[in-house]
């Protein structure tokens, strides 16, 4: 892997904030349909910001990592892939 190539990085990036994106969506679900009974927990608690906090902050770096692990997984098929057609990964775009 090219750790300075701009295109990795930047692949890398979005898949960060894709995951952040998709962890926090999974809160809102939860919150906002509360159907494993984490809101009325938070609610009722005496520390209930901080709960709150620390599963939203929780998921949102799951979800990064998660998406982080996936793209760099799929780091060494893209390289593959743009060897096969004769670009270098950085020219190629992907």
């Amino acid at each position: 892997m090219l750790e300075r190539d701009n295109s990795t990085v930047s692949h890398l990036t979005k898949a960060l904030a894709f995951g952040a994106v998709i962890g926090l969506a999974f809160v809102t679900a939860v919150m906002w349909f509360d159907f494993i009974a984490i809101g009325s927990m938070i609610e009722s608690s005496r520390g209930g910001a901080v709960l709150a906090s620390v599963f939203i902050v929780g998921s949102l770096v799951k979800g990064a990592v998660f998406a982080a692990a996936l793209a760099i997984a799929d780091l060494d098929r893209r390289d593959r892939r743009t060897a096969a057609i004769g670009a270098s990964p950085a020219t190629a775009g992907a």
